[in-house]
C-alpha cells in the first residue's frame, strides 16, 4: 500500500524473512553506513550459506538501553547489585547496553561475561553479594547445580538469550528461594522484544519500540487474540534497520484479559517451541522442549544434546 492509516493494514505488506536480510542485509539499511554504530553478525546453525547481518545506529541502541532499564527495574531495587553473565566487553553488545540500563535506574551492575568457570563465577557472586543475576538458563543452572548453601542466593534472576524450559526454573527456584523471570528478545528485535512481570503471566511487550502480530504462518493473515501463530514483528522508531512484519519462527499467542499486575500492555504467552523445530522418529514428533522439561529435573544434569539418524521408520535417537 502507499499509504497506512492503521497498524493492522500492516497485513498488506509480505513478511520480511531471515533469508531476506542473508541475501542483500545493505537493502535495509535506511541511512548512511556513516551513522551506524554498531553491526551484528549472526551466524548461521548449518555449514553453508551467509549470516545474517544486523546494523544499529546510537539512537536505535538508546531505546535498547531504554528498555533495558525499565525492565530490569520490574525485578530489582535501587542499589541492589546484579550481576551480568552476557558478553559485555564490546561498546554496544549485550551485556553493555545491559550496564548503561541498570546505571540509568539506580542499580550496581556488575559485568561478567560468560560463564567459563563455573566456580569462579561462583566464587564472584559471593564476593559481589550479588542480588540478580541475569544470564542463559543453562549457565545459570550451571552454577545452581554447585553452589554453597552457606552463601548468599540471588532474590531474583532474570534469563535471557535462549529457550526457557519450566523445569530450569523449577531448579532455580527450589534452589535458591528466589523469583526467576523470562526475558524474549532477539538480534532481529533489537536485543529486546518483552519481559515477564512479578504475576509471570506471560512477556508484556516493548509496544513502544515494536508492534506484535500472532499470525497465520501459511495465509499471513493476523490469528484471533487467544489463537496460536507464529510471532511477527513490525520496528516503528528504528532508524539504521527497520523491518517490517519480520518471522521468528517462534509459535506462542497473546493472552486474553488483563494481566494481574494491571498494565496496559499487551502480554504474550511464553514461546514454547518454533514451528521448525520438531523431528519425526517412528509415528512420534518430538520437539526439543519436550526434551528440556524431561531431563533437566534430573539431579546433576547440565546440559543435553540429541541426535537423530537414519529415516524411513528406522530411526535411531541418541540423547548424551
Amino acid at each position: 500500500p502507499e499509504t497506512l492509516s492503521a497498524l493492522d493494514e500492516l497485513r498488506q505488506f509480505p513478511f520480511t524473512t531471515a533469508e531476506d536480510i542473508r541475501q542483500n542485509p545493505l537493502r535495509f539499511v535506511c541511512v548512511s553506513q556513516s551513522d551506524i554504530q554498531r553491526i551484528v553478525t549472526l551466524q548461521t546453525s548449518g555449514t553453508t550459506g551467509e549470516p545474517k547481518r544486523i546494523f544499529f545506529t546510537a539512537d536505535d541502541q538508546q531505546l535498547t538501553i531504554d528498555f533495558f532499564g525499565a525492565g530490569m527495574s520490574v525485578l530489582t531495587e535501587p542499589d541492589e547489585r546484579v550481576l551480568i553473565f552476557l558478553p559485555g566487553e564490546t561498546p554496544g553488545s549485550v551485556g553493555d547496553l545491559l550496564r548503561m540500563g541498570l546505571e540509568r535506574k539506580g542499580r550496581k551492575p556488575i559485568p561478567y561475561g560468560m560463564v567459563k568457570d563455573p566456580f569462579h563465577a561462583l566464587d564472584v557472586m559471593e564476593s559481589q553479594q550479588a542480588d540478580c543475576l541475569v544470564g542463559s538458563p543453562t549457565q545459570i543452572l550451571s552454577l545452581a547445580r554447585r553452589w554453597n548453601p552457606k552463601n548468599k542466593a540471588p532474590r531474583t534472576i532474570l534469563l535471557s538469550t535462549d529457550y526457557v524450559p519450566a523445569a530450569i526454573v523449577d531448579v532455580l527456584e527450589s534452589t535458591w528461594g528466589c523469583k526467576v523471570f523470562n526475558h524474549y528478545g532477539t538480534t532481529e528485535m533489537g536485543l529486546g522484544g518483552g519481559v515477564e512481570c512479578e504475576a509471570h503471566h506471560g512477556y508484556h511487550l516493548r509496544e513502544a519500540d515494536m508492534y506484535f502480530e500472532i499470525a497465520n504462518p501459511e495465509t499471513g493473515e493476523p490469528v484471533p487474540d487467544g489463537e496460536y501463530g507464529e510471532v511477527v514483528f513490525t520496528t516503528l522508531t528504528r532508524r539504521g534497520m527497520p523491518l517490517i512484519r519480520y518471522r521468528m519462527g517462534d509459535r506462542s499467542r497473546f493472552i486474553v484479559g488483563e494481566c494481574p499486575c494491571g498494565t496496559k500492555l499487551r502480554t504474550m504467552e511464553k514461546v514454547r517451541g518454533r514451528f521448525s523445530g520438531f523431528v519425526q522418529v517412528g509415528d512420534e514428533t518430538l520437539k526439543l522442549p519436550d526434551f528440556d522439561e524431561a531431563l533437566f529435573p534430573i539431579q546433576g544434569l547440565l546440559n543435553f544434546s540429541v541426535t537423530v539418524s537414519g529415516s524411513d521408520g528406522d530411526e535411531s535417537l541418541l540423547v548424551e
